[in-house]
């Protein structure tokens, strides 16, 4: 009866799935797409993107690309798609390639690790030890102490394991496993940051909203923005998620210098007062509410309201103040938008150039008013009194085209003509108050913690806890007798092998 003949290695090339396999456990070709990704990445901060762009930018993204590359530059940043890198197919297969390629490496690492502990390698043959930095090898060995050894091994909570290889005897023996398990939670951690950050992209939401002071709005979540047109049916299945808020009061907080900056020494002492008044903080406070669930509190910078995974930041505000324009006979209230060219027509305020287009009626003198300050005024963290509503308004006479500046107020005012009646303008006391809140609601970010204690745990266990390998073999030498060839790999290099082969040796060789 025969036994059929071991069948050989296969020749020729590999087939592609091994190739494949092959690629995605590649270290340089892993690297070269991280750098890749990096690169892409260097772009998108250099170049705006077109999904967060704001105000005319958004309005007309093509002719702000225009102005700032050029035309010619811009084509091509439009043709490669630079100006939207993150929602390109390149990088998505990139990093689509990083992905699989993680989880295929640590699949590698975690099959590599569990043999390791499960079938180490005992057996090692004799020329594997010839060459080998740090190897000893003793003569006249007694076989009888090599359980004395193993003990010492054992005593030092090395994990020991022996097998018989034609006659000779092989211990192996390692220490610091724990080290193999890190890099694999590290490995694995990795997968899970990463899942989750697809995870959290795919399903979270991040948005603006402006609330005015006492207003109350329904929020509901839009999973839809910024995402790729193919996980819209994956959305469309999700009940939608609705928030009501409100803006019970806001505030802003101002202080004052109380050293005139340097920056103010060629400012006219007249206005200098409103440039020493600063923002001090501005604070919201806030309710949100979803099913039952209430939650208040005051909103500041680097103090969200958190409530079912949805966190309110505070990002902005803004003040719209209002002109009290008076003709001796009656008063009427405007809002005033800073920081462009107005006149006034019988219908309130207008943009200056706009109306000087028209050829209708309009004041003898265009005016720009600056920021308005109104709130709290705080010195040195008390509360002291109110200021504003406060501004400074640039006044050019029309005829002449000579420009004065000075301080507005409820009280200062300046006066101007229209269709032949004097015009008092002064600031009304009405301020409205808006605040500006960014928001964002990440499912994931309980799997983002547990990866990022993964994380930390890998690499505390990879880096600190020495792994140390050691292998023996007893074999009969040709003077007769037995002959010890022993190799320690591990940290401290020869020293520390140094170290265990004098220990050895004397247990070895006692009597």
């Amino acid at each position: 009866m025969s036994s059929a003949a071991p069948s050989a290695p296969r020749q020729g090339p590999p087939e592609p799935h091994e190739l494949l396999w092959r690629w995605l456990n590649s270290l340089p070709i892993a690297i070269a797409v991280m750098l890749a990704l990096a690169l892409l990445s260097a772009l998108g901060t250099l170049v705006p993107q077109v999904h967060l762009l704001s105000g005319e930018d958004a309005a007309n993204p093509a002719a702000m690309y225009i102005s700032r590359f050029g035309e010619t530059r811009y084509h091509i940043i439009d043709a490669l798609g630079l100006n939207r890198i993150y929602f390109t197919w390149y990088f998505f297969a990139l990093l689509s390639w990083l992905s699989v390629s993680a989880v295929v490496c640590n699949i590698t690492r975690l099959r590599n690790t569990l043999r390791l502990w499960r079938t180490p390698p005992v057996v090692r043959r004799e020329q594997a030890f010839n060459g080998k930095r740090g190897a000893a090898e003793l003569s006249g060995v007694d076989p009888a102490k090599l359980h004395a050894l193993k003990a010492e091994l054992a005593k030092d909570r090395f994990r020991v394991r022996e097998a018989d290889d034609g006659g000779a005897r092989c211990v192996y023996a390692d220490r610091g496993f724990g080290k193999k398990w890190g890099l694999v939670l590290l490995h694995f951690s990795l997968i899970v940051l990463l899942a989750g950050a697809i995870f959290g992209r795919i399903f979270g939401v991040v948005g603006q909203i402006r609330l005015a002071d006492g207003e109350k709005q329904s929020l509901t979540l839009d999973r839809k923005h910024g995402k790729r047109a193919f996980i819209y049916p994956l959305l469309d299945r999700l009940a939608p998620l609705t928030f009501a808020l409100s803006q019970d009061r806001f505030r802003i907080d101002y202080d004052k210098s109380i050293v005139e900056p340097e920056s103010l020494k060629d400012v006219d002492p007249e206005l200098r007062e409103y440039y020493r008044y600063f923002v001090r903080d501005f604070v919201s406070t806030l309710t949100a509410s979803r099913y039952g669930a209430v939650k208040s509190q005051e909103v500041k910078v680097n103090h969200p309201l958190v409530l079912n995974k949805l966190v309110i930041y505070q990002s902005g505000y803004q003040q719209i103040g209002y002109v009290n324009v008076t003709d001796g006979a009656e008063s009427r209230e405007y809002p005033v938008v800073p920081e462009q060219w107005l006149v006034l027509t019988p219908e309130g305020p207008a943009l200056a150039d706009q109306m000087m287009m028209s050829g209708n009626a309009m004041s003898s003198s265009a005016f720009l008013m600056e920021q308005v300050k109104a709130g709290d005024l705080y010195q040195r963290g008390k509360k002291v009194g109110y200021i504003g509503p406060l501004t400074i308004v640039h006044i050019t006479d029309i005829a002449t085209e000579r420009t004065t500046s000075q301080l507005l107020s409820a009280d200062q005012f300046f006066e101007t003509t229209l269709a032949g009646k004097t015009m008092r303008v002064s600031m009304a006391k009405r301020v409205d108050n808006y605040s500006d809140f960014a928001y964002k609601r990440d499912p994931a970010i309980p799997l983002l913690y547990f990866g990022w204690i993964s994380l930390i745990i890998g690499v505390a266990l990879s880096l600190y806890l020495p792994f140390t390998q050691v292998w023996i073999r007893l074999s009969p030498s040709d003077a007769g007798g037995q002959t010890a060839r022993m190799l320690v790999q591990g940290p401290g290099g020869a020293d520390a092998a140094a170290s265990h082969y004098a220990r050895w040796h004397d247990i070895l060789r006692t009597p």
